[in-house]
């Protein structure tokens, strides 16, 4: 018990939270307040078979684990998620210069035909 100004109080040992005195069981989180309490809440409740004393002191580590392993997998999924990208630029690399190239073969056939056409009217108007 603690003096809090002129009230005494009593701390919850769960929580550390002040209350008055006359208070049984603490109304933040439960715990019960006095030894009284805490052998008669005792009685009430079962013993939790061993497995799951075990479980649960195993449970902190096992989220690590599990926290690592997702870690892991997110890591695998970035690399994959680059080397996609990298493939797609050089995929759009390699469609530009195919481009490129089918431009130039256009503009000299192009280029070609133009002159023919002209050589030919040149030739049609120098016979006439």
């Amino acid at each position: 018990m603690v003096q809090d100004g002129m009230e005494e109080v009593r701390v919850c040992p769960r929580c550390s939270r002040a209350h008055p005195v006359e208070v049984e069981i603490c109304q933040a989180c439960g715990e019960p307040m006095t030894t009284v309490s805490r052998v008669i809440g005792r009685q009430g409740r079962p013993n939790p078979p061993r497995w799951l004393k075990q479980a649960r002191s195993q449970a902190a580590e096992i989220k690590a684990r599990e926290a690592q392993a997702s870690d892991a997998r997110m890591e695998r999924f970035r690399e994959m998620e680059r080397q996609r990208l990298v493939a797609l630029a050089e995929a759009s690399a390699r469609q530009a210069r195919k481009d490129r190239r089918l431009l130039l073969v256009t503009g000299g056939v192009l280029a070609v035909l133009i002159l023919t056409l002209c050589i030919t009217a040149l030739y049609v108007f120098l016979q006439g």
